[in-house]
């Protein structure tokens, strides 16, 4: 499992989402942790569908990360091996707690040494085996980072960043790997990925 440094992607995922207009006019911050929490549907929903990853995203990753302009050869694998898997959309979920983070000033790093002696204690093990019990922890700490003051904030958003980890821990997930996937693709779309917002 690749490590996540928080200090380095969370100004990562702010840019990416600042170079796709998603900044362009300010967001509302409880639509960007619904449309975290969505992504956290959309898991569910690949997980009931049952698309997971049918390769190994690390052997192909060098295709897109790092590659300012991925071939469409790398984009068509991405898309028929990984993108609304459930390992993507954890990915998603978490770049988009990390763009919030980011966007409204949320000092998640503050809380880094905290969050990685959790994840040295924590047994993966604890981890709910079924899906969506065990993204409801995650939803709630979502829920209550638009809940009081950037201190309170900061601590339900690191939560729910140790969370996603945990769980993707526990699955087998290397959450980074698909983190810089996502990324990779992400900037080969248009503006907004083609949304409103």
């Amino acid at each position: 499992m690749t490590a996540i440094d928080l200090t380095t992607l969370i100004p990562r995922c702010h840019e990416a989402a600042k170079a796709k207009g998603f900044w362009d006019v300010l967001p509302n911050p409880g639509q960007m942790l619904m449309l975290a929490i969505g992504e956290l549907g959309e898991a569910q929903e690949a997980d009931r569908k049952g698309r997971r990853v049918t390769c190994n995203a690390v052997h192909f990753a060098p295709m897109l990360a790092g590659m300012p302009h991925p071939t469409d050869g790398a984009r068509a694998l991405f898309e028929t091996t990984v993108k609304d898997t459930v390992e993507d959309e954890l990915a998603d979920t978490y770049i988009r707690l990390c763009d919030y983070a980011g966007g409204f000033g949320i000092e998640v790093a503050y809380w880094e040494n905290e969050r990685s002696s959790l994840l040295k204690f924590c047994d993966p093990e604890s981890v709910p085996t079924n899906l969506g019990e065990a993204m409801l922890p995650i939803v709630e700490d979502i829920i209550k980072v638009n809940c009081g003051s950037k201190t309170r904030s900061a601590m339900a958003l690191s939560g729910a960043l140790l969370k996603l980890e945990l769980l993707c821990a526990a699955r087998g997930i290397d959450l980074a790997t698909h983190i810089d996937l996502k990324l990779a693709y992400n900037a080969t779309r248009p503006v907004r990925h083609g949304k409103a917002y």
